[in-house]
């Protein structure tokens, strides 16, 4: 009797996870806000499939931001001591902004606009030992308060939660006989800001201490700004409708990603062969890139490999 009612337990256990379904709130009156502003500013550049979006201010016309300046160069002196002290992290630091220098993420500030209303983010490291390719990671505080006004965030809509629930995910991933699991490359960073808003996203930098400090602006979606994780999967879902009619995989965008991961498969190796394909033309349409493959099925594995 006693294993019985286990056995019971134990399935309605699985049967109450098998039908999780998460709460669908209503949204607030600030995410519908966050909303209309995506559908109403974001635009796509004809030479690339890229999408570029505006930051989603609450005030529009005024965001209160203080004088950050100040606060940036102080966090800054205080990352070249740092730098003093390790000259390898000095390297692998100074080797990230190099990278987004040259892969266009960044610009430097013209004279002739560096007395534009702008906000100035400070910059520290993320060290990731576990990371197959990047140990180091610059992201920029959009938190960091001055103290005669908000920070950026304070001033940013954050959006409505679009994010899969990972145990939906998991379990629905779980069932494919096939499985495929990718990455999006530098995702934040395929999505453009608009240039009316890219002096809100200034950084100063130098490699050098015996260098001049420059201004730079951020031209992508930024790591540290609260409407980031948004934007970025906003944007995919709207890639997802934009090329549904060329794509029936389209809806796999909403449903099989858990940020920068995606996580599906098929029930036959042909079929889960014709989906990596597919999703990587789908992905490219938007200027994103799947990379970092992995699969249960050798065929499948083969097969990306010999496209490299």
């Amino acid at each position: 009797m006693y294993t019985q009612v286990e056995v019971d337990q134990l399935l309605r256990k699985f049967w109450e996870i098998d039908e999780y379904s998460p709460n669908v709130k209503p949204l607030s009156k600030l995410e519908i806000q966050c909303e209309e502003h995506f559908k109403k500013t974001h635009t796509r550049k004809n030479t690339d499939g890229r999408y570029e979006v505006r930051l989603p201010f609450k005030d529009e016309d005024a965001p209160n931001l203080g004088n950050s300046r100040q606060l940036a160069l102080k966090r800054l002196h205080q990352m070249e001591n740092k730098f003093k002290r390790r000259p390898e992290f000095h390297e692998e630091y100074s080797k990230f902004m190099r990278q987004y220098k040259s892969l266009g993420h960044m610009e430097v500030v013209p004279e002739t606009e560096k007395m534009n209303r702008a906000y100035y983010l400070p910059h520290h490291a993320v060290l990731r030992a576990s990371s197959l390719t990047t140990k180091l990671r610059v992201v920029f505080d959009g938190s960091a308060k001055p103290v005669d006004g908000n920070s950026l965030n304070d001033e940013l809509l954050i959006g409505p939660p679009l994010q899969q629930d990972i145990r939906d995910l998991v379990t629905r991933w779980r069932q494919h006989k096939y499985c495929l699991v990718a990455d999006i490359q530098h995702m934040y960073r395929q999505i453009l800001i608009s240039k009316q808003d890219t002096d809100y996203q200034r950084i100063l930098w130098r490699e050098s201490s015996e260098d001049t400090i420059r201004e730079y602006r951020l031209l992508t979606v930024t790591y540290g700004s609260s409407c980031a994780p948004y934007l970025a999967i906003r944007t995919l879902h709207q890639l997802a409708e934009d090329e549904r009619g060329e794509f029936p995989e389209a809806e796999l965008l909403k449903t099989d990603l858990y940020m920068d991961d995606l996580m599906t498969g098929s029930s036959t190796e042909e079929d889960t062969q014709r989906l990596q394909r597919r999703l990587t033309e789908l992905f490219k349409r938007g200027g994103f890139l799947l990379h970092k493959w992995s699969s249960n099925s050798e065929t499948v594995l083969n097969e990306i490999s010999t496209k490299k």
